[in-house]
Protein backbone atom coordinates (compact mmCIF):
# COMPACT_ATOMS: atom_id res chain seq x y z
CA UNK A 1 0.00 0.00 0.00
CA UNK A 2 0.99 3.21 -1.59
CA UNK A 3 2.38 5.93 1.86
CA UNK A 4 -0.44 8.54 2.06
CA UNK A 5 2.37 11.09 1.56
CA UNK A 6 3.32 9.74 -2.13
CA UNK A 7 -0.12 9.65 -3.35
CA UNK A 8 -0.57 13.37 -2.44
CA UNK A 9 2.62 14.08 -4.42
CA UNK A 10 1.50 12.13 -7.98
CA UNK A 11 -1.81 14.48 -7.59
CA UNK A 12 -0.27 17.70 -7.86
CA UNK A 13 2.29 16.55 -10.47
CA UNK A 14 -0.99 15.41 -12.28
CA UNK A 15 -1.97 19.00 -11.71
CA UNK A 16 0.66 20.46 -12.36
CA UNK A 17 1.59 18.90 -16.07
CA UNK A 18 -2.80 19.67 -16.53
CA UNK A 19 -2.24 23.28 -16.44
CA UNK A 20 1.19 23.64 -18.53
CA UNK A 21 -0.79 21.62 -21.02
CA UNK A 22 -3.90 24.24 -20.89
CA UNK A 23 -1.54 27.22 -21.56
CA UNK A 24 0.37 25.58 -23.93
CA UNK A 25 -2.90 24.85 -25.96
CA UNK A 26 -3.87 29.12 -25.04
CA UNK A 27 -0.73 30.23 -26.31
CA UNK A 28 -0.75 28.48 -29.50
CA UNK A 29 -4.52 29.73 -30.45
CA UNK A 30 -3.50 33.18 -29.68
CA UNK A 31 -0.57 32.98 -32.22
CA UNK A 32 -2.73 31.53 -34.56
CA UNK A 33 -5.37 34.20 -34.61
CA UNK A 34 -2.96 37.37 -34.24
CA UNK A 35 0.51 38.27 -36.39
CA UNK A 36 4.09 38.45 -35.22
CA UNK A 37 5.03 41.43 -32.92
CA UNK A 38 7.49 43.53 -34.59
CA UNK A 39 11.15 43.75 -33.24
CA UNK A 40 11.54 46.09 -29.85
CA UNK A 41 12.22 49.58 -30.37
CA UNK A 42 16.00 50.44 -29.28
CA UNK A 43 16.90 54.26 -28.32
CA UNK A 44 20.70 53.11 -28.69
CA UNK A 45 22.21 55.37 -31.72
CA UNK A 46 24.68 53.08 -33.13
CA UNK A 47 26.28 53.15 -36.48
CA UNK A 48 24.39 51.91 -39.57
CA UNK A 49 25.21 49.65 -41.68
CA UNK A 50 25.99 49.61 -45.91
CA UNK A 51 22.78 47.20 -45.68
CA UNK A 52 20.30 49.97 -44.20
CA UNK A 53 19.05 52.90 -46.00
CA UNK A 54 20.22 56.41 -44.73
CA UNK A 55 19.15 59.86 -45.60
CA UNK A 56 21.85 61.42 -47.59
CA UNK A 57 22.74 65.04 -46.26
CA UNK A 58 21.55 67.32 -48.26
CA UNK A 59 22.30 71.61 -48.05
CA UNK A 60 18.98 71.86 -49.44
CA UNK A 61 17.05 71.89 -45.59
CA UNK A 62 19.51 74.33 -43.95
CA UNK A 63 22.21 76.30 -46.17
CA UNK A 64 23.64 77.92 -43.72
CA UNK A 65 24.10 78.22 -40.22
CA UNK A 66 25.42 80.38 -37.20
CA UNK A 67 27.21 79.02 -34.69
CA UNK A 68 27.67 80.88 -31.48
CA UNK A 69 29.13 80.08 -28.41
CA UNK A 70 28.27 82.09 -25.15
CA UNK A 71 30.62 82.76 -22.19
CA UNK A 72 29.43 82.77 -18.65
CA UNK A 73 28.21 85.90 -18.73
CA UNK A 74 25.68 84.96 -21.85
CA UNK A 75 27.84 87.16 -23.87
CA UNK A 76 27.87 85.74 -27.40
CA UNK A 77 31.60 85.33 -27.99
CA UNK A 78 32.41 83.27 -31.09
CA UNK A 79 30.39 83.82 -34.31
CA UNK A 80 30.99 81.92 -37.58
CA UNK A 81 28.46 81.72 -40.33
CA UNK A 82 28.64 78.12 -42.20
CA UNK A 83 27.72 77.27 -45.54
CA UNK A 84 27.49 73.98 -46.87
CA UNK A 85 27.20 73.41 -50.54
CA UNK A 86 25.89 70.72 -51.38
CA UNK A 87 26.67 67.04 -49.99
CA UNK A 88 30.37 66.29 -51.01
CA UNK A 89 30.98 69.49 -52.37
CA UNK A 90 32.22 72.67 -50.07
CA UNK A 91 31.83 74.04 -47.03
CA UNK A 92 32.35 77.95 -46.44
CA UNK A 93 32.96 79.43 -43.22
CA UNK A 94 32.74 83.27 -42.35
CA UNK A 95 33.85 84.36 -39.08
CA UNK A 96 32.48 87.64 -37.58
CA UNK A 97 33.59 89.58 -34.45
CA UNK A 98 32.33 89.72 -31.08
CA UNK A 99 32.27 93.23 -31.42
CA UNK A 100 30.77 94.22 -34.45
CA UNK A 101 27.62 96.43 -34.44
CA UNK A 102 24.29 94.70 -35.65
CA UNK A 103 21.60 96.53 -34.57
CA UNK A 104 20.15 99.56 -32.97
CA UNK A 105 18.13 99.78 -30.03
CA UNK A 106 16.94 102.76 -27.67
CA UNK A 107 19.33 104.75 -29.69
CA UNK A 108 22.41 102.73 -28.67
CA UNK A 109 24.23 100.96 -31.04
CA UNK A 110 24.54 96.92 -29.99
CA UNK A 111 26.84 94.67 -31.21
CA UNK A 112 26.55 91.04 -31.58
CA UNK A 113 28.24 89.62 -28.62
CA UNK A 114 24.84 91.08 -26.95
CA UNK A 115 22.97 88.76 -28.93
CA UNK A 116 23.97 86.47 -26.26
CA UNK A 117 20.63 87.57 -23.99
CA UNK A 118 18.08 87.99 -26.98
CA UNK A 119 15.79 85.54 -28.27
CA UNK A 120 17.66 82.72 -30.12
CA UNK A 121 17.01 83.83 -33.74
CA UNK A 122 18.00 87.43 -32.93
CA UNK A 123 21.63 86.61 -33.78
CA UNK A 124 20.70 85.17 -37.00
CA UNK A 125 18.34 87.94 -38.73
CA UNK A 126 20.87 90.63 -37.45
CA UNK A 127 24.14 89.01 -38.69
CA UNK A 128 22.11 88.14 -41.94
CA UNK A 129 21.15 91.90 -42.59
CA UNK A 130 24.67 93.03 -41.76
CA UNK A 131 26.25 90.55 -44.40
CA UNK A 132 23.97 90.20 -47.45
CA UNK A 133 23.97 86.19 -46.62
CA UNK A 134 20.80 84.38 -45.64
CA UNK A 135 20.95 82.53 -42.21
CA UNK A 136 19.00 79.73 -42.27
CA UNK A 137 19.04 78.33 -38.69
CA UNK A 138 21.09 79.64 -35.57
CA UNK A 139 23.22 76.54 -33.06
CA UNK A 140 24.19 78.18 -29.53
CA UNK A 141 26.03 76.67 -27.04
CA UNK A 142 26.86 77.67 -23.78
CA UNK A 143 30.89 77.00 -22.30
CA UNK A 144 30.03 73.92 -20.67
CA UNK A 145 28.10 72.35 -23.77
CA UNK A 146 31.31 73.16 -25.80
CA UNK A 147 33.58 71.77 -23.72
CA UNK A 148 31.40 68.42 -23.28
CA UNK A 149 30.96 68.51 -27.25
CA UNK A 150 35.27 68.28 -27.21
CA UNK A 151 35.39 65.65 -24.97
CA UNK A 152 32.47 64.15 -27.23
CA UNK A 153 35.31 63.69 -30.46
CA UNK A 154 37.99 62.94 -28.16
CA UNK A 155 39.51 65.94 -27.43
CA UNK A 156 41.58 68.57 -29.52
CA UNK A 157 45.25 67.84 -30.41
CA UNK A 158 46.47 71.72 -31.43
CA UNK A 159 49.70 73.20 -32.36
CA UNK A 160 49.79 76.40 -29.29
CA UNK A 161 51.95 79.25 -30.55
CA UNK A 162 51.13 81.40 -27.74
CA UNK A 163 50.10 80.53 -24.23
CA UNK A 164 46.58 81.83 -22.63
CA UNK A 165 46.49 82.91 -19.30
CA UNK A 166 42.37 83.18 -18.44
CA UNK A 167 42.00 85.98 -15.88
CA UNK A 168 38.28 86.58 -14.12
CA UNK A 169 36.97 90.18 -13.50
CA UNK A 170 39.36 90.48 -10.47
CA UNK A 171 42.31 89.50 -12.37
CA UNK A 172 43.01 86.12 -10.90
CA UNK A 173 43.95 83.25 -12.85
CA UNK A 174 41.79 80.90 -13.47
CA UNK A 175 42.97 78.61 -16.07
CA UNK A 176 46.02 78.40 -17.80
CA UNK A 177 46.31 76.88 -21.75
CA UNK A 178 50.65 76.07 -21.74
CA UNK A 179 52.20 76.19 -25.31
CA UNK A 180 53.30 73.44 -27.41
CA UNK A 181 51.35 70.60 -29.13
CA UNK A 182 49.21 69.28 -27.18
CA UNK A 183 45.44 67.77 -26.64
CA UNK A 184 43.12 69.91 -25.05
CA UNK A 185 40.27 68.20 -23.25
CA UNK A 186 36.68 69.76 -23.20
CA UNK A 187 37.15 72.94 -20.48
CA UNK A 188 40.69 74.03 -21.77
CA UNK A 189 39.87 73.65 -25.17
CA UNK A 190 36.77 76.40 -24.43
CA UNK A 191 38.80 78.10 -22.94
CA UNK A 192 41.36 78.35 -25.33
CA UNK A 193 38.77 79.37 -28.10
CA UNK A 194 36.70 81.87 -25.70
CA UNK A 195 39.08 83.65 -23.60
CA UNK A 196 40.25 87.36 -25.06
CA UNK A 197 42.46 89.03 -22.85
CA UNK A 198 41.38 93.02 -22.30
CA UNK A 199 42.90 94.90 -24.74
CA UNK A 200 43.37 92.15 -27.02
CA UNK A 201 41.90 92.34 -30.65
CA UNK A 202 39.29 90.54 -31.69
CA UNK A 203 41.34 88.44 -34.50
CA UNK A 204 43.27 86.81 -31.93
CA UNK A 205 40.19 84.82 -30.36
CA UNK A 206 38.69 84.31 -33.87
CA UNK A 207 41.66 82.68 -34.81
CA UNK A 208 41.92 80.56 -31.83
CA UNK A 209 38.61 79.36 -32.25
CA UNK A 210 38.14 78.48 -35.57
CA UNK A 211 41.45 76.39 -34.99
CA UNK A 212 39.57 74.62 -32.10
CA UNK A 213 36.00 74.45 -34.70
CA UNK A 214 37.97 72.75 -37.51
CA UNK A 215 39.78 69.94 -34.96
CA UNK A 216 36.01 69.52 -33.17
CA UNK A 217 34.14 69.31 -37.46
CA UNK A 218 37.12 66.87 -38.71
CA UNK A 219 36.58 64.42 -35.80
CA UNK A 220 32.81 64.39 -36.08
CA UNK A 221 31.47 60.77 -36.52
CA UNK A 222 30.23 61.10 -40.66
CA UNK A 223 26.88 59.16 -39.92
CA UNK A 224 23.95 62.27 -38.77
CA UNK A 225 22.58 60.13 -36.58
CA UNK A 226 25.63 59.97 -34.07
CA UNK A 227 26.42 63.65 -34.22
CA UNK A 228 22.47 63.25 -32.74
CA UNK A 229 23.56 61.19 -30.47
CA UNK A 230 25.99 63.43 -29.00
CA UNK A 231 24.11 66.94 -29.55
CA UNK A 232 21.58 65.03 -27.54
CA UNK A 233 24.15 64.43 -24.63
CA UNK A 234 24.95 68.33 -24.34
CA UNK A 235 21.28 68.63 -23.00
CA UNK A 236 19.85 72.54 -22.32
CA UNK A 237 22.97 74.68 -22.55
CA UNK A 238 22.85 73.68 -26.50
CA UNK A 239 19.62 75.49 -28.44
CA UNK A 240 18.77 75.49 -31.93
CA UNK A 241 15.98 77.00 -34.10
CA UNK A 242 16.04 74.29 -36.05
CA UNK A 243 15.56 70.30 -35.03
CA UNK A 244 18.15 68.49 -33.82
CA UNK A 245 18.03 66.11 -36.79
CA UNK A 246 18.79 68.58 -39.25
CA UNK A 247 22.18 70.38 -37.35
CA UNK A 248 22.99 67.24 -37.28
CA UNK A 249 22.30 66.50 -40.64
CA UNK A 250 24.40 69.72 -41.41
CA UNK A 251 27.59 69.22 -38.98
CA UNK A 252 28.59 65.84 -40.30
CA UNK A 253 28.26 66.87 -43.91
CA UNK A 254 30.47 70.04 -42.79
CA UNK A 255 32.67 67.87 -40.85
CA UNK A 256 33.18 65.28 -43.84
CA UNK A 257 34.14 68.29 -46.22
CA UNK A 258 36.62 69.30 -43.59
CA UNK A 259 38.26 65.95 -43.67
CA UNK A 260 38.31 66.25 -47.14
CA UNK A 261 40.06 69.22 -47.50
CA UNK A 262 36.69 70.81 -48.83
CA UNK A 263 36.61 73.98 -46.75
CA UNK A 264 37.57 77.48 -47.07
CA UNK A 265 37.65 80.02 -43.74
CA UNK A 266 37.60 83.95 -44.14
CA UNK A 267 36.88 86.69 -41.35
CA UNK A 268 34.29 89.68 -42.28
CA UNK A 269 36.08 92.52 -43.12
CA UNK A 270 35.37 95.19 -40.83
CA UNK A 271 36.73 98.75 -40.08
CA UNK A 272 37.20 100.13 -36.38
CA UNK A 273 34.34 101.91 -34.79
CA UNK A 274 33.74 102.42 -30.95
CA UNK A 275 30.77 102.15 -29.12
CA UNK A 276 30.57 104.88 -26.24
CA UNK A 277 34.00 104.47 -24.85
CA UNK A 278 34.39 100.88 -26.07
CA UNK A 279 36.29 99.72 -29.21
CA UNK A 280 34.04 98.07 -31.66
CA UNK A 281 33.99 97.24 -35.60
CA UNK A 282 31.97 98.19 -38.55
CA UNK A 283 30.76 95.95 -41.52
CA UNK A 284 32.27 96.80 -44.68
CA UNK A 285 29.96 96.34 -47.34
CA UNK A 286 31.25 96.34 -50.41
CA UNK A 287 34.20 94.05 -49.21
CA UNK A 288 30.91 92.03 -47.37
CA UNK A 289 29.13 91.47 -50.48
CA UNK A 290 32.35 90.43 -52.57
CA UNK A 291 32.82 87.87 -49.73
CA UNK A 292 29.31 86.43 -49.58
CA UNK A 293 29.19 86.43 -53.27
CA UNK A 294 32.66 84.30 -53.96
CA UNK A 295 31.70 81.91 -50.63
CA UNK A 296 28.24 81.45 -50.31
CA UNK A 297 26.94 82.74 -53.43
CA UNK A 298 24.02 80.08 -53.08
CA UNK A 299 22.97 82.10 -49.90
CA UNK A 300 23.48 85.58 -51.19
CA UNK A 301 20.52 87.50 -50.92
CA UNK A 302 18.76 89.29 -53.84
CA UNK A 303 18.11 92.54 -54.60
CA UNK A 304 14.22 91.82 -54.91
CA UNK A 305 14.12 89.40 -51.78
CA UNK A 306 11.07 89.59 -49.82
CA UNK A 307 12.56 91.59 -47.58
CA UNK A 308 14.72 93.96 -48.89
CA UNK A 309 18.05 94.73 -47.23
CA UNK A 310 17.84 98.95 -45.94
CA UNK A 311 20.58 100.34 -44.66
CA UNK A 312 20.30 103.45 -42.47
CA UNK A 313 22.90 106.22 -41.48
CA UNK A 314 22.27 109.25 -38.97
CA UNK A 315 24.23 112.40 -38.51
CA UNK A 316 24.83 113.16 -35.16
CA UNK A 317 25.13 111.89 -32.10
CA UNK A 318 21.17 110.74 -31.19
CA UNK A 319 19.98 108.58 -33.87
CA UNK A 320 16.25 109.29 -32.99
CA UNK A 321 15.38 109.22 -36.64
CA UNK A 322 17.15 105.77 -37.19
CA UNK A 323 15.71 104.53 -34.29
CA UNK A 324 11.94 105.63 -35.79
CA UNK A 325 12.75 104.08 -38.90
CA UNK A 326 13.98 100.99 -37.45
CA UNK A 327 10.18 99.94 -36.65
CA UNK A 328 8.96 101.45 -39.36
CA UNK A 329 10.95 99.42 -41.66
CA UNK A 330 10.32 96.15 -39.63
CA UNK A 331 6.71 96.08 -39.89
CA UNK A 332 6.71 97.77 -43.57
CA UNK A 333 8.91 94.62 -44.13
CA UNK A 334 11.86 95.86 -45.21
CA UNK A 335 15.31 94.37 -43.29
CA UNK A 336 16.94 97.20 -41.07
CA UNK A 337 20.83 97.42 -41.31
CA UNK A 338 22.08 99.69 -38.90
CA UNK A 339 25.40 101.70 -40.84
CA UNK A 340 25.95 104.39 -38.10
CA UNK A 341 26.62 108.00 -38.24
CA UNK A 342 27.48 109.97 -41.51
CA UNK A 343 27.00 113.67 -41.44
CA UNK A 344 24.65 114.46 -44.68
CA UNK A 345 23.14 117.94 -45.11
CA UNK A 346 19.84 116.61 -45.44
CA UNK A 347 17.52 113.48 -46.06
CA UNK A 348 18.64 111.31 -48.94
CA UNK A 349 17.54 107.97 -50.10
CA UNK A 350 20.28 106.23 -52.27
CA UNK A 351 19.55 103.57 -54.57
CA UNK A 352 21.86 101.23 -56.11
CA UNK A 353 20.90 101.37 -59.99
CA UNK A 354 17.60 103.16 -61.91
CA UNK A 355 16.36 99.29 -61.91
CA UNK A 356 15.88 100.46 -57.92
CA UNK A 357 13.83 103.68 -57.69
CA UNK A 358 10.69 102.38 -57.28
CA UNK A 359 12.45 100.37 -54.54
CA UNK A 360 13.52 103.59 -53.02
CA UNK A 361 10.50 105.37 -53.63
CA UNK A 362 8.72 102.46 -51.90
CA UNK A 363 11.26 103.05 -49.13
CA UNK A 364 10.89 106.82 -48.80
CA UNK A 365 7.16 106.61 -48.66
CA UNK A 366 7.54 104.31 -45.61
CA UNK A 367 9.70 106.78 -43.10
CA UNK A 368 7.75 110.02 -45.04
CA UNK A 369 10.90 111.42 -45.60
CA UNK A 370 10.76 115.58 -46.16
CA UNK A 371 11.90 117.04 -49.72
CA UNK A 372 13.94 114.13 -50.44
CA UNK A 373 14.90 113.30 -53.67
CA UNK A 374 15.29 109.12 -54.18
CA UNK A 375 18.96 109.63 -55.72
CA UNK A 376 20.14 106.77 -58.16
CA UNK A 377 23.71 106.84 -56.21
CA UNK A 378 25.75 103.49 -55.77
CA UNK A 379 28.50 104.75 -54.36
CA UNK A 380 26.20 106.30 -51.26
CA UNK A 381 24.86 102.64 -51.12
CA UNK A 382 27.53 99.94 -50.75
CA UNK A 383 26.56 96.72 -50.32
CA UNK A 384 22.82 97.01 -50.12
CA UNK A 385 20.11 98.31 -52.74
CA UNK A 386 18.94 101.14 -50.96
CA UNK A 387 20.25 103.49 -48.24
CA UNK A 388 18.95 105.80 -46.38
CA UNK A 389 20.86 108.94 -44.89
CA UNK A 390 19.16 111.30 -42.18
CA UNK A 391 20.44 114.51 -41.20
CA UNK A 392 21.25 115.32 -37.36
CA UNK A 393 18.18 115.78 -35.52
CA UNK A 394 18.09 119.26 -35.42
CA UNK A 395 17.91 119.66 -38.97
CA UNK A 396 14.99 117.43 -39.72
CA UNK A 397 12.02 119.37 -40.42
CA UNK A 398 8.34 119.04 -39.24
CA UNK A 399 6.20 118.02 -42.01
CA UNK A 400 7.14 115.81 -44.77
CA UNK A 401 6.75 116.90 -48.34
CA UNK A 402 6.17 114.69 -51.29
CA UNK A 403 9.06 112.65 -52.51
CA UNK A 404 10.86 113.37 -55.48
CA UNK A 405 12.44 110.64 -57.45
CA UNK A 406 15.49 111.73 -59.33
CA UNK A 407 18.65 110.29 -60.98
CA UNK A 408 22.76 111.37 -60.80
CA UNK A 409 25.57 109.97 -61.16
CA UNK A 410 27.92 108.65 -58.38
Amino acid sequence: MRHPSRRRSAVAVALLVAVIAGMAVAITRARSNSPEPGPSPSVTATATSSTTPTATPTSQAQPTMLLQLRDDYLSAVDNVLIGNQGPQSRTAQIYFPADLIVDLDKGQSRILQDTGTQPLESAGTQVSAQSGAQVNGTFVMDRLAFAGLVDAVGGVTLDIKKPVVAKDGFGNVVAIVPLGTRTLDGPSAAVYAMYLSPGAPETERIARFQQVWLKVLAQLPPQPERVRAILGSLGALARSTQPVEVVAQFLAEAGTNVRGKAVVNAVAPTSPGAVGPLPASWIRRIEMADQVAKLLPWAAIAVDAPRPRVAVHQSGADPVAAQAAKGTLDSQGFAFVWSGPAAVDGALVAVADPGLTELGGRVAAALGLPTTAVTVAPARTPGTPVTVYFPAPSDLPAESPPVAVTSSTP
